[in-house]
């Protein structure tokens, strides 16, 4: 297949995007050190539903009465996985958030199989069995048991997986723009609510937490939506899927490298393990144009 210079960059920018998504694992994990959860989340989506409103706002008003109430259950899906994630990342290591994470993307065909009866191939299958198996030896401890903050993280891996059908089944034929700036809105309100219900006011934001903050509203959530939506139109959807599954990767890598996560032979073979189930469940995605590719997952 013959690709032209613009798809080449599309790919580069999606490389881009995913690095940036799996360095935030390491981000975040330093800035739960220093916030509460609820409270980062309320911060980081609450900037980038501004930011969102002020680019694409005006699109809002095209929705129909329809579309509205379906973006409204889309960011649903959103804020709580979001919520599961950042609080799982408490106790959990940022290389084993990104892994389990990316379990979503094995998760998504056998949830439209358990949805619609259509049997998603034999790679999504396969993709499944080598997942499952890299979850045991990254995250089963002696006892025979997933840790909290693992088990909060798969809890994370399904929401996304229901996030991504939500979008396939309520969100075709919408502007995506318009339905991003919903999403995000019913996120960082949710955040507010859980922020306030739950945690004590802490009114003091350290350089570095205010950074992370910034890092995760403009570029992990603003500009990734940006750039992910504009390469998507230059290059094919099986490209788009499977560079950004590269995020595990990152934050596996990351995770090591900065926040000193130690590499065992067992955790290794595990992450290689979940990294293959999820592109051999990208193998069966590639060809299903109602399977749009995983978006904002960090």
């Amino acid at each position: 297949m013959n690709r032209t210079r613009a798809s080449w960059l599309a790919d580069g920018a999606l490389f881009a995007v995913a690095l940036s998504w799996g360095i935030n694992f390491v981000i975040i994990k330093w800035t739960l050190d220093q916030m509460a959860p609820f409270q980062y989340l309320a911060i980081r989506f609450g900037l980038s539903a501004l930011v969102m409103l002020v680019l694409f706002g005006r699109r809002l008003k095209a929705l129909s009465r329809r579309e509205w109430r379906n973006g409204l259950v889309i960011g649903l899906f959103l804020f709580s996985a979001f919520a599961f994630q950042t609080v799982g990342l408490r106790f959990t290591t940022p290389g084993k958030s990104g892994f389990i994470t990316g379990l979503n993307v094995v998760m998504v065909p056998l949830l439209q199989w358990a949805a619609t009866r259509r049997f998603p191939g034999y790679n999504a299958l396969f993709g499944a069995a080598l997942a499952t198996l890299g979850l045991a030896l990254l995250s089963v401890n002696p006892s025979l048991r997933l840790d909290l903050g693992d088990l909060l993280t798969l809890a994370c891996a399904l929401l996304y997986a229901a996030h991504i059908l939500s979008i396939s089944r309520l969100g075709r034929g919408t502007d995506p723009a318009a339905l991003a700036v919903i999403q995000i809105g019913v996120a960082a309100v949710g955040n507010v609510a859980m922020a306030v219900w739950l945690e004590p006011f802490r009114p003091v934001v350290s350089p570095f937490s205010a950074g992370s903050i910034l890092y995760g509203a403009l570029i992990g959530t603003v500009l990734a939506f940006t750039v992910q939506t504009a390469s998507q139109r230059l290059t094919p959807p099986s490209h788009t899927a499977v560079i950004l599954s590269a995020e595990a990767l990152f934050a596996g890598v990351f995770s090591v490298l900065l926040w000193g996560e130690a590499l065992t032979l067992r955790s290794a073979l595990g992450a290689v393990l979940i990294l293959s189930g999820i592109l051999a469940a990208e193998a069966r995605k590639s060809d299903a144009a109602d399977m749009p590719p995983v978006e904002m997952p960090a």
